[in-house]
């Protein structure tokens, strides 16, 4: 294990820099501490370097320079930490970050070299381009944000947390467990599975328009965000098919609707050849809980309409 203090300078291949003064050998863990003013650290060790476990506990770091080739990991517990060189996989690997309220950024992005990775933990993760072979997992219950294409061969799958897909993200996206996919996309291939669901939006722009290929519903859902007066709503717009085999249609609506209301596309498909939605929802549900929908599906949209309001739950509106 070697403790970072930039006593001397950001070089990582300098030892005077470490606990010790002792070089980094190959395959080591490191740690970066609190109580260190040196942050602004550059991995100009060989190309070919490995290093086991990255640990960041102290804050406000940004690790550049050159490729960090990692054998197990980051594990982030400070508040706000950068890794901007690209880290690649050598073996499996699991980025993690906690508490709730911590952050890790990956802008140098993640080659995966035929390895699988796991995001983990409470925090949040910003992600930039994800490029190689092997599937991305998310098992925590925390945040990983992809802003940049990525550019692989493998899967996506969302088992915990959120996925926010605010960019082209043309490998399939599984939402399986307690996953949740959200973001604007557009997507490849969207297949929701166990307790996952898609949401399009985000908590800053709940109502969202989430662009797509092909969805399968099989358990699971769809959640749908809505604006003032449910005037506007959020929609899954498909260029391919939709195959609905089960699951639940879920509305936030805003203001108490009124019986007979019927709200349109809230999936579209084009409708023709194997481009058609087949299949419905087998259960609907709202955000306040008291609404009765009852789910239309035809080959190129699903609309929702209501029939019946609980009187009981009124004052949910404000009623």
């Amino acid at each position: 294990l070697k403790i970072w203090d930039g006593a001397i300078s950001s070089s990582m291949s300098n030892a005077g820099n470490f606990v010790g003064g002792i070089p980094l050998a190959y395959g080591e863990d490191i740690t970066f501490p609190s109580g260190v003013t040196q942050t602004a650290v550059t991995n100009d060790l060989p190309p070919t370097q490995t290093i086991n476990l990255v640990t960041l506990s102290g804050t406000g770091y940004n690790l550049g320079g050159g490729t960090f080739n990692l054998l197990a990991g980051v594990n982030n517990g400070g508040a706000n930490n950068t890794i901007s060189a690209q880290v690649k996989a050598d073996l499996p690997l699991v980025f993690a970050t906690n508490p709730i309220g911590t952050a890790l950024n990956l802008p140098g992005g993640i080659s995966l070299n035929g390895y699988n990775i796991d995001f983990n933990g409470a925090g949040t993760f910003t992600v930039g381009q994800i490029v190689g072979v092997g599937d991305v997992n998310g098992d925590g219950i925390g945040d990983v944000i992809i802003g940049t294409s990525p550019s692989f061969t493998g899967n996506f799958n969302v088992a915990g947390g959120t996925l926010y897909a605010n960019t082209s993200i043309s490998e399939p996206i599984n939402v399986i467990g307690s996953g949740t996919l959200r973001g604007s996309g557009p997507l490849g291939a969207v297949t929701v599975s166990d307790s996952g669901i898609v949401f399009p939006g985000t908590p800053a722009t709940p109502v969202a328009s989430l662009g797509l290929t092909w969805l399968t519903v099989n358990t699971g859902g769809l959640e749908l965000g809505f604006g003032a007066g449910n005037s506007t709503h959020s929609a899954n717009n498909a260029s391919g098919g939709v195959q609905l085999n089960g699951g639940t249609l879920k509305l936030d609506l805003v203001t108490q609707p009124t019986i007979g209301q019927t709200y349109n596309n809230l999936i579209t498909a084009p409708g023709t050849g194997t481009n058609m939605i087949t299949g419905c929802f087998g259960e609907t549900a709202t955000t306040p809980a008291n609404v009765l929908l009852v789910a239309q599906c035809t080959p190129s949209s699903v609309s929702a309409i209501v029939k019946a309001i609980d009187d009981l739950f009124h004052s949910a509106f404000g009623g």
